[in-house]
């Protein structure tokens, strides 16, 4: 299980901080916390996360850039309490599912 937050921030002279809302953070695993970040401008130099803390997260332009833009990014932790719990990434085989279910699939989907 996870928690996810994600939006909108701004570069200002190439540093930003975000702070995650108070929900996020009373569910979120911080020690588990990955950032993805991507800037909105064509003028930007790279990014970086330089630091994670929990709540929140800083970012800086790379090669010593001092850009101010926008920049969207999404922020994933494990769900306090469920840190142990392997994530599934295997879909069930075909074969394993029942031609009656498959039937009730079919037929909910073709009456919309």
């Amino acid at each position: 299980m996870a928690a996810y937050d994600r939006g909108t921030a701004k570069f200002i002279n190439g540093e930003a901080k975000v702070i995650c809302p108070d929900h996020f953070q009373n569910i979120a695993d911080p020690n588990s916390m990955k950032v993805t970040v991507t800037p909105l401008s064509a003028r930007s130099k790279g990014v970086a996360v330089v630091e994670k803390f929990p709540g929140g997260f800083k970012v800086r332009e790379l090669a010593e850039g001092a850009g101010t833009y926008d920049f969207d990014y999404m922020v994933s932790c494990k769900r306090k309490g469920f840190e142990k719990i392997p994530v599934q990434r295997k879909m069930p085989a075909a074969n394993n599912v029942k031609s009656k279910e498959i039937q009730v699939l079919v037929k909910n989907t073709s009456t919309k």
